[in-house]
């Protein structure tokens, strides 16, 4: 999302989803290859992945026995913490909403309570995703992240290039790793990945990958510039704490400036489409998505054909229409009309 710093929390633990005391795992390198270290189960399942003629398969790895305590998240945050990853990985050009839909429904449905930390619970894969034919693979377990959230954590096995330099420059590369997943080597826990997503699960359901989660954060009334004080109010409706989401209202002041330049603008009424959705003012927040549809600051230098004007015109809409059919338990809600 435009302007918003993501920094992927920091994993902790790979032995119980409940202690909080453990090792931290460490993260591969480029010139390492775990496939020697791949059972004959998952180079099997490579070798599908590499075959398939399908635009999008969820391929389940952990068997959930019938009864057993599932995460019953909150399908706002889902579904906006679900589309950064999709937005990341440029799916939103190639999956379909139905396709987005059940992309998000595989990161944070069906994960049970209390299982053992990082092992496999199922692989989201997008076959021919690089240029050479090689599938991306979105690899879901679950750790303790450093400040001893239980989390969910995507790995994927395009290049920690993504986030410099765009989907569309790591797809002509191989994928840094093959297979992406966590391996236990000579007794030890090795992630084997070109990059993360991390979604701590707080006490409330809501899940987020916001570096902010349980930091204590500055007052508005401490920072001056507008972009900061919209970083700022991203932070405070995706860290944890409900006490100073009261901030958000301000909102409604920067949108009324007279000098407040169009991106600013168009931010801010982006940040009061999250806030409505989070509180589940569905109308208020579809109100929004249509306004920013329509807004003709779209056309603006500093706007067109970035970040900001793909978010809008791409992202938004479809964040609202899955959370809305998530909330609703009925997919009909992905293609009614705005």
């Amino acid at each position: 999302m435009y302007l918003i710093l993501i920094v992927l929390l920091i994993l902790v633990s790979c032995n119980s989803v409940k202690p909080h005391q453990l090792n931290k795992p460490k993260v591969s390198d480029s010139s390492s290859s775990p496939d020697s270290y791949l059972s004959e189960i998952e180079l099997e399942r490579l070798e599908k992945y590499k075959s398939l003629d399908v635009n999008f398969y969820i391929d389940e790895i952990m068997e959930i026995e019938k009864g057993t305590e599932l995460y019953n998240l909150l399908p706002e945050t889902m579904a906006y913490e679900g589309m950064r990853l999709i937005s990341l990985l440029e799916l939103y050009k190639t999956l379909s909403i139905e396709e987005q839909y059940e992309f998000i429904k595989a990161l944070f449905m069906n994960i049970p309570v209390n299982i053992e930390a990082c092992k496999p619970i199922r692989n989201i894969v997008i076959p021919k995703y690089f240029n050479n034919g090689e599938p991306l693979i979105v690899h879901v377990t679950t750790a303790l992240t450093g400040n001893g959230h239980p989390s969910i954590v995507a790995l994927y096995n395009a290049s920690k290039l993504i986030r410099k330099m765009g989907a569309e420059f790591v797809k002509g590369m191989s994928p840094e790793v093959q297979y992406p997943g966590i391996f236990e080597i000579n007794g030890k826990k090795v992630i084997y990945a070109g990059g993360s997503y991390t979604y701590a699960i707080l006490n409330d359901n809501r899940v987020s990958a916001s570096s902010a989660v349980d930091k204590e954060l500055p007052k508005l009334t401490a920072v001056g510039d507008v972009l900061e004080k919209l970083n700022l109010i991203d932070a405070y409706l995706r860290d944890g704490t409900i006490d100073n989401d009261v901030e958000v209202p301000i909102l409604n002041d920067i949108i009324t400036k007279e000098d407040i330049e169009p991106a600013y603008l168009l931010f801010a009424k982006l940040q009061l489409f999250i806030a409505n959705l989070f509180r589940k003012d569905y109308e208020n927040a579809r109100k929004l998505v249509i306004e920013l549809m329509e807004s003709p600051l779209l056309k603006d230098e500093k706007v067109a054909g970035g970040d900001l004007e793909n978010a809008i015109r791409y992202e938004i809409p479809s964040i609202y229409r899955i959370a809305l059919a998530l909330a609703k338990k009925d997919k009909s809600y992905l293609t009614k009309k705005l």
